[in-house]
């Protein structure tokens, strides 16, 4: 029913409840942004809207609230949220299936510094156990040249180039068992109030075959989330790094296209998007078109990608 940080976030203002608190505070203690406190608020809000006489109340300048008037229903919220009152005094353990995919998503997804002994307290493991999970995220990254480290004053962070990581992030996060997670997560958390993946698909369609750029369904759908995940991450503010070896793509058909394409998302997002991705969805366009125009012409670039 509820994302991880939903429902840690619903222990907060149950171990709260009847008292108001800030969206600030609860930002700090999720370590994420009020924006983002605002979506999950309002997805919570909805789901509680079956339940009369259980109410999220959020109001300007105070925060947020849980208000309990009847306690059968509380009762049975928490039984079909799966939330235990024998866990209300401390914080809900994560499975290590889930563990392993917050780090990740806090690692690839969020600007705050992440630190081992803060994740040791966040999810009430033992160091071991929390190294045995890096252990594992550590395997998971080597194939696509991608390593975790550390540093004194920056926490636990992902090494690598942002191309390797859009890789990961599309094979690990898209795959069978975490695709409608992080489908919830961006669109929830990005798009509900910038642009669907509905309107981005139709973008991409409408761009590619005024290309005359024939694209698989599979393909196209690769491109949208590509496109997706590159707008959630400039808005968290990472920096787009320069793609090597692009020169000889500036007046090919696939760069036009992405030219197109990313004039038309700015437009809709009102995002400011640097012209370094443009080199990105050309890169992608080019390797992943069903036409060899492109690769006949630029080889070289596209065995070095």
């Amino acid at each position: 029913m509820f994302q991880p940080k939903e429902k840690l976030l619903l222990f907060y203002l149950i171990k709260h409840k009847e008292r108001f608190v800030t969206s600030r505070d609860i930002a700090a203690y999720l370590e994420c942004s009020d924006r983002t406190v605002r979506t999950y608020y309002k997805t919570i809000a909805a789901v509680l809207a079956d339940y009369p006489g259980v109410d999220l109340v959020a109001k300007q300048g105070q925060g947020y609230c849980l208000t309990v008037s009847d306690y059968h229903q509380f009762q049975t919220f928490l039984e079909e949220a799966q939330l235990e009152k024998s866990q209300f005094d401390h914080e809900p353990k994560l499975a290590i299936d889930e563990r392993q995919s917050y780090i990740l998503n806090k690692l690839l997804f969020e600007q705050n510094d992440v630190y081992f002994d803060d994740l040791v307290e966040e999810f009430f493991v033992s160091r071991s156990t929390l190294s045995n999970d890096f252990k594992k995220i550590r395997q998971q990254l080597q194939p696509y040249e991608l390593k975790v480290e550390s540093k004194a004053n920056k926490g636990v962070y992902i090494s690598g180039t942002e191309r390797n990581k859009r890789r990961f992030i599309m094979d690990y996060f898209f795959g069978n068992i975490f695709a409608n997670t992080l489908y919830q997560y961006v669109d929830s958390q990005l798009f509900h109030e910038k642009v669907s993946f509905e309107e981005l698909m139709m973008i991409v369609l409408e761009e590619c075959r005024r290309g005359e750029l024939t694209l698989s369904d599979f393909v196209l759908q690769n491109l949208v989330i590509h496109i997706a995940l590159a707008l959630r991450r400039i808005a968290e503010g990472f920096k787009i790094n320069k793609v090597e070896q692009v020169e000889a793509l500036r007046g090919s058909q696939s760069r036009k296209i992405a030219e197109q394409i990313l004039k038309r998302v700015s437009a809709s997002t009102g995002m400011d998007i640097p012209p370094e991705e443009i080199d990105y969805i050309t890169l992608h366009l080019v390797a992943k078109r069903n036409g060899l125009e492109d690769e006949e012409k630029y080889p070289l670039i596209l065995n070095n990608k």
